[in-house]
């Protein structure tokens, strides 16, 4: 591995025309991190890899900060990023609510590029995916830097990426002391989970799943941060039983019934009844013991620090009989 990202640092320099730079850092995220970043520290600028494995030089200290995502922006704000540093957010960046008069730029799969341009960005944040990865030439055109942050499979991957921004802009001591802050309560809420501070089973986990969408259903799969907030929560993710990470099945979604779902999680805008009146879904024990959390989309969609709040409503929801000190 260290040899690995030696010959990788070198390619870096190779690539830049430049000999060594004086003091080089690598920086070794936990092993279930999506990404593992290679920093290369200057004077007034780093070079840091980026979710799609690009180099990316950035000031050592932005101030002008445009976020394409809400994760990104609820991020930046738990880590104590200044409200005056962020000069542009995504429409649906709704979070917090006091940086709402902050200018928007488009929305997530619609960023304006000329409204990034009139806010002279030093720094834009992005999300892998394709509306966002299409502005690279164009920023890097006008030597504007585009970092797109690594995607998460895992709630501690989310922690990564918030211990990443904050070596983006320079509030490493602010990340790591919320990381610390989550990880802990996460631990409270998992230890009451599996019964021991130990043990990782639970000794009946419950059949539950996520639904996205009810038209078609979409529900979170396999190796998705919204799969692993629900096992934390005591749940098995049915979702897993399906390819692909965000599945997608035809009405009735018989095949999804089948697996007798004890518990379902929907969004709050969503009405139960769409649900429970389905073909083929009236024995269901989800649906005859009416067991679902309608929960706040932006909880647990969001790969930013409120998904421990995610996991803390559904595993009350979920398994309240172990959560004697609530």
């Amino acid at each position: 591995m260290a040899q690995a990202n030696t010959v990788l640092i070198g390619g870096i320099i190779a690539a830049i025309g430049m000999a060594a730079f004086i003091p080089i850092y690598l920086i070794f995220q936990p092993p279930n991190a999506p990404l593992l970043p290679l920093l290369l520290d200057l004077q007034n600028k780093k070079i840091v890899v980026d979710g799609l494995g690009r180099p990316v030089e950035i000031p050592k200290n932005p101030k002008r900060i445009v976020s394409l995502a809400p994760s990104n922006t609820e991020i930046l704000h738990n880590i104590s990023c200044e409200k005056s540093r962020v000069v542009g957010k995504s429409f649906y960046c709704n979070y917090p609510p006091e940086w709402s008069d902050i200018m928007v730029i488009g929305d997530f799969i619609g960023p304006d590029i000329d409204l990034i341009f009139s806010v002279f960005p030093d720094l834009v944040l992005g999300r892998n995916v394709q509306q966002q990865i299409d502005l690279i030439p164009q920023l890097e055109a006008a030597n504007i830097p585009i970092f797109i942050m690594p995607i998460e499979d895992t709630v501690e991957d989310i922690f990564s990426n918030m211990n990443l921004m904050g070596y983006l802009i320079n509030k490493e001591t602010n990340a790591s002391q919320m990381v610390t802050k989550l990880e802990n309560a996460l631990e409270k809420i998992t230890n009451s989970v599996n019964g021991t501070g130990n043990s990782t089973l639970l000794p009946i986990r419950v059949k539950t799943y996520y639904e996205i969408w009810n038209d078609p259903v979409y529900i979170a799969g396999g190796g998705t941060f919204i799969g692993d907030a629900l096992y934390k929560a005591g749940g098995i993710n049915l979702g897993s039983f399906f390819a692909g990470s965000w599945p997608s099945l035809d009405l009735p979604a018989l095949e999804l019934a089948a697996l007798n779902p004890e518990h379902i999680v929907i969004p709050n805008w969503y009405n139960w009844n769409d649900i429970d009146s389905r073909t083929g879904w009236s024995s269901v024990p989800a649906v005859v013991n009416d067991n679902y959390t309608a929960i706040n989309s932006d909880l647990i969609e969001r790969p930013g620090p409120r998904i421990v709040d995610a996991i803390y409503i559904l595993a009350k929801n979920m398994v309240p009989n172990l959560f004697p000190w609530l």
